[in-house]
């Protein structure tokens, strides 16, 4: 649902028309009341005005979200892997027969440095990671520890 860019251009002007409608009523307090036509006049009343803006929000809404559920999905296809000596590689973009270390793709790999995965979040996302698994790994343990100190062997 990739809004236009001249979509984008009209929920910016009836943003900017609600906001300048919304100030005008409340600058002139009692004076100046909302505004309402018969037929209605979506360039003159007020309330068509604001709802028109609130539409475009919620059209820009469900467009980012949409996104971030996109970039969320790239970086889950583009997993990295630790290398032995350091480093981190992205297991989608290296070929698998990848013999030479030189021929690794370095995580985070252009595809999502394009989607706009920054260092810092790449730190984020390895530390989220490496605590799941620890946490993984803990209740492994205490479960295995539990059934020992319970008496089954098997």
């Amino acid at each position: 649902m990739a809004l236009s860019d001249d979509q984008l251009a009209a929920i910016k002007a009836q943003t900017d028309r609600a906001v300048t409608e919304l100030g005008d009523v409340c600058a002139e307090g009692p004076s100046r009341r909302f505004k309402m036509t018969i037929p209605a006049d979506p360039t003159r009343d007020t309330d068509l005005i604001i709802s028109r803006a609130l539409e475009g929000a919620e059209q820009l809404l469900a467009e980012v979200e949409e996104l971030r559920a996109q970039r969320a999905e790239l970086v889950k296809l583009h997993e990295y892997d630790e290398l032995i000596f350091g480093g981190f590689y992205c297991t989608y973009c290296t070929p698998d027969d990848c013999d030479d270390p030189d021929d690794n793709v370095y995580w985070p790999c252009p595809s999502l440095r394009a989607a706009g995965v920054t260092d810092d979040e790449a730190i984020e996302i390895i530390t989220a990671r490496r605590a799941a698994i620890e946490k993984a790994h803990r209740a492994s343990a205490a479960q295995g520890a539990a059934k020992t100190a319970g008496g089954d062997r098997g």
